[in-house]
Parts: C-alpha cells; structure tokens; sequence
C-alpha cells in the first residue's frame, strides 16, 4: 500500500512539470534565428518538404509531442486552421516523440494531418529542438511570407481564437519587399 502511495504521489507531481521535461536546448532564446531555417531534415512523413514548397506562405511551425496534453488539445483547431487557410498558410509539425510508433499513432487520431499544406517530420536528433531553443512542448512559431520570425508561442495556443486569426490575416494579405 506504501508503494501505491509514493507511486500516485510521482505521478502527481510528473502531472505538474508539463510538457517541458525534456532535455533543455544549448541555444538561447535570443540565439533563434528571426528567419525559418531547414536544420538536417528529420523523417519527413508525408510530404517532403524544402524551402521552395514554402514560398509565398505564412509558416507556422509546431512542436509537439504525443505524450503532451496540452498538444493533443491544441492540435484538432490547429489542423481546422491550417485545412480553412487552403494554400496561404503551411504547417511544419515537429515531433519530439522518442518513438516513431507513438508518433504514428498520434497521427491517426487526427486525420486532418493528411493535407498538402501539412509537413509532418520526427526530429529523433532533437536538432530541430536545439536549432529554435525550444523549451518545451507545445511550442510554436510563426513566420511571415518572407520567412521571417513574427511570433513565438509557448504552451498552448487557441489556434481558433481572434489574435492568430487577426495575424495571420495580416500576414497573408502582407505583400513581400
């Protein structure tokens, strides 16, 4: 009975840390680049994704993992969103699942994933984590047509909500200089 106790306590309190007990990054926030950047590609799912299949879009790119609460959330208006901005907006989801088969089956639950607008990559490396100082999941970044940074998130984001809707509004309609 003992063991039970300590066991739901652990639990208890692993519940509070969040999503962010991972491996902290070796960048600084202030190291992140202000312009979207390809680090070593990660397994790309479905489809293959490279700088020119971005051109002319406003990028969101999402950190997530499938153990994450806050990330299964988020996701199902994150996908709405991507599936209503038709070609003005790409997404670039990055998982930082340490098996390939959780990641997987996450995906599953979510068959918006499977949209051309979609980049799905696994970043085992944790390269991609390291290259944007991520400290924890979720965690979002926005860039503008021009490929510039716009805005970071941290945590969980209502993706349906007035702001990102506001944004991204003013980010599509942006010409590029």
């Amino acid at each position: 009975m003992l063991k039970l106790k300590y066991l739901f306590s652990l639990f208890f309190l692993l519940s509070f840390l969040g999503c962010d007990a991972f491996k902290r990054s070796q960048k600084q926030p202030s190291q992140v680049a202000n312009q979207f950047q390809i680090p070593e590609t990660p397994g790309w799912l479905y489809p293959d994704m490279n700088l020119s299949t971005l051109d002319n879009r406003v990028i969101i790119l999402n950190f997530w993992a499938s153990w994450c609460a806050p990330c299964q959330e988020e996701m199902p208006a994150l996908l709405k969103l991507i599936s209503e901005q038709n070609e003005n907006v790409a997404l670039v989801a990055i998982s930082g699942d340490a098996s390939l088969k959780d990641m997987k089956k996450f995906l599953t639950l979510f068959p918006k994933f499977k949209n051309p607008q979609v980049f799905i990559g696994h970043d085992v490396s944790r390269e991609w984590i390291q290259n944007y100082a991520v400290k924890g999941f979720p965690e979002t970044f926005i860039f503008g047509k021009d490929k510039k940074l716009v805005k970071k998130y941290q945590g969980y984001v209502d993706f349906q909500g007035e702001e990102i809707q506001n944004l991204l509004k003013e980010l599509i309609t942006k010409k590029i200089d």
